[in-house]
């Protein structure tokens, strides 16, 4: 039983140091935040950061877990779609991504931000591309790069959209999700189609 509450405490500090992190760099970035605004926020030492987090950029990873989780999970419903063929559903995938920019937004760009200054990978962009394989697979052998290269085209074109300032510039939140829809249905259904 000692035990138990022990690692229950573990874990509570565990969320809270990630709770104070995400405060941290949603208001001031990656490369601004300090471990100590970060223990300060968490309400713990610097000592007791550090026996759960190795670095700042640890810290990073673990704040945008859930994040990551449900990007994947959206990497997954898309490739579904996409094999579905279905405009509606694409429609509605659409819908749910520009959501999720705009939620995510402002840890988004910290991990950004970490990713280019401490050189990592981006895991999030390599893992949406091993969801979408099976969608890849429906495609002839020889446009397989290509349907890659269409996906990640359109990610980059909502990225740049939706965390950059464009999305602040038009007040009609529905004509983004129908442009979107229209520029992805015709740059990852068709082509698709029309070889197959």
């Amino acid at each position: 039983m000692p035990g138990t509450l022990r690692q229950e405490h573990r874990d509570a500090t565990r969320r809270r140091i990630i709770a104070g992190a995400r405060r941290v760099f949603v208001k001031k970035g990656y490369a601004r935040a300090t471990i100590e605004e970060i223990t300060a926020a968490a309400g713990v030492s610097r000592a007791t950061l550090y026996l759960h987090f190795d670095s700042k950029y640890a810290l990073l990873a673990a704040a945008t877990e859930k994040m990551r989780a449900e990007a994947i999970e959206g990497a997954r419903q898309l490739a579904d779609v996409l094999i579905a063929g279905e405009r509606a559903g694409l429609r509605q995938w659409v819908d749910w991504a520009l959501n999720y920019y705009a939620r995510n937004r402002p840890m988004a760009l910290a991990g950004e931000e970490a990713e280019l200054s401490e050189d990592k990978p981006t895991e999030v962009r390599r893992t949406a591309l091993e969801y979408l394989e099976p969608w890849v697979e429906t495609w002839p052998l020889e446009l397989r790069v290509e349907a890659r290269m269409r996906f990640e085209l359109c990610r980059v074109q909502m990225h740049t959209y939706m965390w950059g300032r464009s999305h602040t510039l038009f007040a009609d939140q529905e004509l983004p999700v129908d442009l979107f829809t229209e520029v992805w249905w015709a740059t990852l259904i068709a082509p698709r189609r029309a070889h197959g």
